[in-house]
């Protein structure tokens, strides 16, 4: 595609860099050097042939905001978000125990613009706890993260607690049977005597 003016700037299409005509300004990506000036009303474009299959159309994925470890509450609604880069844009994928998770039923996966990207998990389970990883990947490359989700179990204390009690109050009762018994023994053995 030729190169357009447009409102005093200069466009090169498939560049993301562009020129105000205002003094003598200049621009460079790669081996492509754009210049204008408001002196001459020319423009000019020079590329190095030699390097132009040496330039870059891809770029591996690359985690701009990697997401971040969680500590849910039991019952609550857990947010895996972050961003990442790449070109081409990077599909992200999401994995537990070496399997992938798909959207549906508790599980929520978004692929939102220019990156975003997040795992919803409604209404965490006890179970649902452990590592999950995040993998960006195109063309050019692959890159992972891994994230723990840690869950307050809303009665976990209790329960703990709850089998302790019953564990001590059992042991209490075997033993007070036992010291019940021998004294009884006792008691029928000194009887005899």
């Amino acid at each position: 595609e030729p190169l357009q003016y447009v409102g005093g700037e200069v466009w090169l299409p498939r560049i993301l860099t562009h020129v105000r005509a205002a003094g003598e300004e200049a621009a460079t990506m790669g081996d492509v050097k754009l210049v204008a000036s408001s002196h001459i009303s020319k423009t000019s474009l020079s590329v190095d042939p030699s390097r132009v299959g040496s330039m870059p159309l891809t770029e591996a994925p690359a985690f701009i905001l990697p997401p971040r470890n969680l500590c849910i509450k039991e019952g609550a609604t857990a947010k895996f978000e972050g961003r990442v880069r790449g070109y081409p844009e990077p599909q992200v994928t999401w994995h537990r125990n070496g399997q992938p998770i798909t959207s549906g039923g508790r599980f929520l996966l978004d692929c939102g613009i220019r990156g975003t990207f997040s795992l919803v998990i409604h209404a965490v389970h006890e179970e649902d706890r452990g590592k999950y990883t995040c993998e960006a990947t195109n063309g050019s490359g692959a890159r992972q993260v891994t994230v723990e989700l840690t869950v307050e179990g809303l009665n976990s204390a209790n329960r703990s607690f709850g089998r302790e009690t019953k564990a001590t109050n059992s042991d209490v009762r075997r033993e007070v049977t036992k010291v019940i018994s021998k004294e009884l023994k006792l008691d029928s053995l000194e009887a005899a005597a």
